[in-house]
């Protein structure tokens, strides 16, 4: 006799195609009381009840009965965890649940005090494969998908969102630097409004900062929810602009910077931010660039200075203390100077700069003074500063000056500040040659008059404002020298402290440098300087708006900004992108008066909209092409060639090949021998020479020729700059190695 059991006790495997899972809300208040419930129908491959079978369950912050983000309250339609077969964890991740309603049905209710989202996988199987090719359920709900759902047995994926219950707060928690692939240190501030993080990390593009952010609610977690990263200058890189926080509300991300400086820096989540700053120092000077010096005519027995400009291969300015002697003789020690040329007999030579003590000035710039013993002699020099590779010529040349015949007078600003003041001026003798003879303005010989004593006070040639809003305008400054009985004027405008600034913008195309002109205006609309009661002048340029997908940089030189705005109240900003579009920024210039005590501070606003176009196509030809003087061997892109006739010099002027130029810069030539008209054609470019002519048109404008167009040997000769500015290019003469060099 056969006994017949109930259907469930021959219950065949769960089947996920057949099961169903749902959930009554997808929102839940993160407070550890609000509950989600899931509702499991397991079923097996009849469509039947799968009672004694096993539902597998995993969050990916963590699911389980205690000490865990997400936490089950309750269970309905199981085995309960004091019976023969409790609620089993398994990989301590993944949590097995074995039904035994006869309906096959099961709730599950959970609750969690971390806010943010949380993705629950539920499966017949707690892991696919073995070894290292095992998939666990947890790997499933942390996104991994190297396993079908099916081979998995997924039932169903629900996300849920856990609400923060309180005040959301989102802080720094910690900060690392690498350099050179190691960690080093990092210190900060006591500022407890924006903290500073520094560390010896320059600004190259590949040493960075790594900061870590917490963000929770009620010092729970907030987890899965997404923090934005965002800089206050483009020059700021990040690893990862959005970050998702894990389990425990924390989210990472390398910063990096390409100029110098301090950047203020915000992480944004839940419609709450943290500010903080990170310091990105210089990589040490690989280049110089002459800032003051060349191309001087200095008269004998006279003392001359030049000025370089330290900067790191970025282009960011490495500046110098000018009260920290030790460090600029260290800056200057790495510097190998040589002297190219000078007159026969004259004392200056290479190991004279070994007993020099070099300066640095207010603009973080070195400063070298040579004495008059060394400038002994007549004629022309030439000072070679090299770094590395890098090098710049400072050519001066040093004259007897003759019968004196004028006076100068020069100040760098020309509109202050009613409260404002001049730096100091240039005052110098010339002869009728223009050999010129500086002469310090406390000396003797000099008397100083004001044409406004009610609008403007003078003491030694520095000119003060007067402080008063009822009288402003112009004031002439005349110098007179008593032994030579000549006398010089400058014209100051002292206006309203400077109020605004206007902005003329020139846009640019894709991939190239836009430019704003930023003009300071006093509340009158009058241009206006700061002036030298100003210190801590800068501008600041942040991207409001830009193409998708963009990249906009800005460069701003801070030395620059501040050394012309203090003496002509003008700046420039330039902006490149690399996507067409409009870009919109915020500037905004700020500066602190230090004739008050405390300093009083300023800042002015403005929004400047650039418009990037049409990337230029590529023009042909060669990048470089180098020509030596009498030498019929040429070098294209490094390649040898060969010319027909060899460049010149004559009268001065440096003549060279037109037909092997222009072709070689990827130009069509052609020569019209009734009417002498030499035809260059590049693109959409076209340009036109007429032998004996001293007239060229490009592209129809016609322009004047240093000299006409020769024939030698049967080619035509023209002097390299016209040739390059015919055709748009970069030309540099080397007197040192008698060298001409053309760049596209």
């Amino acid at each position: 006799m056969m006994t017949l059991l109930p259907m469930a006790a021959f219950a065949a495997p769960a089947n996920r195609t057949f099961s169903i899972v749902t959930a009554d809300t997808d929102v839940v208040t993160a407070d550890g009381d609000d509950e989600v419930t899931f509702t499991v129908f397991l079923r097996d491959g009849d469509r039947e009840p799968a009672v004694g079978e096993y539902v597998y369950v995993a969050s990916d912050r963590g699911l389980g009965l205690d000490g865990v983000v997400d936490k089950i309250t309750e269970i309905k339609g199981a085995t309960l965890p004091d019976e023969k077969d409790p609620i089993v964890s398994v990989d301590d991740d993944i949590v097995a649940i074995k039904v035994v309603d006869e309906s096959g049905k099961l709730e599950i209710k959970v609750s969690s005090e971390a806010a943010g989202e949380a993705t629950f996988v539920f499966a017949t199987k707690a892991a696919y494969g073995t070894g290292t090719d095992k998939v666990t359920l947890f790997d499933r709900a942390n996104g991994d998908r190297s396993v079908s759902d099916a081979n998995l047995g997924v039932i169903a994926v629900v996300n849920v969102t856990f609400e923060a219950s309180g005040d959301v707060e989102i802080k720094v928690s910690n900060v690392t630097a690498k350099k050179d692939a190691k960690t080093v240190a990092v210190t900060n501030d006591a500022d407890p409004k924006v903290v500073t993080y520094k560390a010896d990390v320059p600004a190259n593009g590949l040493d960075y900062y790594e900061v870590e952010v917490n963000v929770n609610s009620n010092r729970n977690p907030v987890a899965k929810t997404e923090v934005e990263f965002s800089a206050n200058k483009s020059d700021v890189e990040f690893s990862k602009r959005t970050v998702t926080t894990n389990a425990a509300g924390y989210a990472k991300v390398k910063v990096y910077a390409t100029k110098n400086g301090t950047y203020e820096i915000t992480a944004r989540a839940e419609g709450e931010s943290q500010k903080f700053k990170l310091e990105f120092g210089t990589l040490g000077f690989s280049n110089l660039e002459v800032v003051a010096g060349k191309d001087d005519v200095i008269a004998l027995n006279e003392n001359w200075d030049f000025t370089l400009k330290l900067v790191d291969k970025n282009g960011n300015q490495v500046k110098l203390d000018k009260d920290d002697a030790a460090g600029i003789k260290e800056e200057y020690d790495k510097i190998i100077w040589d002297v190219t040329t000078k007159p026969s007999n004259a004392k200056l030579e290479a190991k004279s700069f070994d007993s020099i003590t070099p300066k640095a000035n207010d603009d973080g710039n070195l400063k070298v003074e040579l004495t008059k013993s060394l400038l002994n002699k007549e004629g022309d020099y030439n000072i070679r500063a090299r770094r590395g590779t890098n090098y710049v010529d400072i050519p001066f040349k040093v004259q007897k000056q003759g019968d004196v015949v004028e006076l100068t007078l020069s100040y760098k600003q020309n509109a202050i500040g009613i409260n404002g003041k001049t730096s100091e001026p240039t005052v110098k003798l010339l002869d009728a040659e223009g050999v010129a003879k500086k002469i310090k303005v406390d000396d003797s010989v000099l008397t100083w008059t004001i044409s406004n004593s009610r609008i403007a006070s003078i003491d030694n040639g520095i000119v003060t404002g007067a402080g008063d809003d009822d009288y402003t305008g112009p004031v002439t400054v005349t110098v007179i020298n008593t032994d030579e009985n000549l006398s010089a004027t400058a014209v100051i405008n002292v206006n309203l402290e400077a109020a605004a600034f206007d902005v003329d913008v020139q846009n640019a195309a894709v991939n190239e440098e836009a430019v704003i002109n930023i003009e300071l205006k006093d509340m009158n609309g009058n241009a206006v300087a700061f002036g030298t009661n100003y210190d801590n002048i800068k501008v600041d340029a942040y991207v409001i708006s830009e193409p998708a997908n963009s990249s906009v940089t800005t460069t701003i030189s801070s030395t620059g900004v501040t050394k012309s705005l203090k003496e002509t109240g003008k700046a420039i900003v330039k902006v490149e992108s690399n996507k067409e579009g409009k870009v919109v920024l915020q500037l905004v210039v700020s500066a602190e008066d230090k004739s008050t005590t405390p300093a009083t501070k300023v800042a002015f606003s403005k929004s400047a909209t650039l418009e990037f176009g049409k990337a230029k196509a590529d023009k042909p030809g060669a990048n470089t092409i180098t020509l030596f003087i009498d030498q019929l061997g040429a070098m294209v892109d490094g390649k040898a060639s060969l010319l027909d006739v060899a460049p010149f010099i004559k009268d001065g002027r440096t003549f060279v090949p037109v037909r092997f130029v222009a072709e070689a810069l990827g130009a069509d030539v052609k020569y019209d021998a009734a009417t002498q008209v030499v035809t260059a054609t590049r693109g959409d470019d076209v340009v036109e020479l007429t032998i004996g002519s001293n007239l060229m048109t490009v592209n129809g404008e016609v322009k004047a020729l240093l000299v006409a167009p020769l024939i030698v040997d049967g080619r035509t000769v023209l002097p390299f700059r016209d040739l390059a500015e015919a055709f748009g290019s970069e030309v540099t003469w080397d007197a040192a190695t008698q060298t001409v060099v053309f760049e596209k």
